[in-house]
């Protein structure tokens, strides 16, 4: 366990579970993210920037049109980086990517020799936009994982607690997606905080279970945290801060 549940409750309380009321058979489908998680090898950032860099520019002279984030992580073990590219569908992938196709020797040249393979790994995850912010993303984002040991009771919860956060506070506070498939170590949800900057991490507001005490009283509260608590496997969280100039957001 990463983290005990008693933290990942005080964690979940402190940033992201704010979610308006919605039920998982009425909610409209979200974008998809094609997720890649690369471990960057001891001494090769700016070898690995520039394959990026380099991918980047032979995509879009291949006119290629999908949009990306690559993100550094802040903290945690090693040099990593996500690249999270969006799709509008399933239906997406059907359709070869000729763009892509082209650029693979850039990969294979450029990026492939800075990495670990064996470290990296790859995901798709879907937006829940029911639960989740309309703003556009900012630049430097705490990311929290939930695995559940129950999922539908977690979902549920999550659920519940969304009326009494969306009343209070009238929209949600970040990005909730859903893991698509996955091993056994998987998140099954995972939300997005966004932070203007790393000074609004010194902000202080009111947990998520003080506020639905407020608006739904400490037995509902505590009824709802329990549950939760119950639901929770393990929980696991870091702050990436975006990478401008290797991303791409048509």
């Amino acid at each position: 366990m990463r983290f005990t549940k008693r933290v990942a409750l005080a964690l979940l309380g402190a940033t992201v579970l704010s979610l308006p009321a919605t039920t998982t058979a009425q909610e409209p489908a979200g974008h998809l993210l094609s997720i890649f998680e690369m471990h960057v090898k001891s001494g090769h950032n700016d070898q690995f920037q520039a394959g990026i860099t380099a991918w980047k520019e032979c995509y879009l002279a291949q006119q290629g049109d999908r949009g990306w984030n690559t993100w550094r992580r802040q903290h945690g073990q090693g040099n990593v980086y996500v690249v999270a590219f969006v799709l509008k569908d399933w239906a997406a992938l059907d359709t070869p990517h000729e763009a892509s196709q082209k650029c693979q020797a850039v990969v294979t040249e450029q990026i492939t020799p800075h990495v670990h393979a064996e470290k990296g790994a790859s995901s798709y995850a879907r937006l829940l936009p029911a639960i989740s912010r309309s703003t556009p993303i900012s630049d430097l984002i705490w990311v929290n994982n939930f695995r559940a040991d129950d999922t539908r009771l977690m979902r549920r919860t999550i659920d519940e607690v969304a009326g009494a956060m969306s009343e209070a506070e009238g929209q949600p506070r970040g990005f909730w997606y859903s893991v698509q498939g996955g091993d056994a170590g998987s998140a099954n949800y995972f939300a997005v905080t966004p932070f203007e900057n790393f000074a609004a991490l010194d902000d202080t507001r009111a947990g998520v279970w003080e506020v639905v005490a407020k608006v739904r009283g400490e037995a509902e509260a505590e009824r709802l945290r329990a549950d939760f608590r119950t639901s929770l496997d393990d929980s696991w969280a870091y702050l990436f801060r975006r990478v401008p100039e290797l991303s791409h957001n048509p």
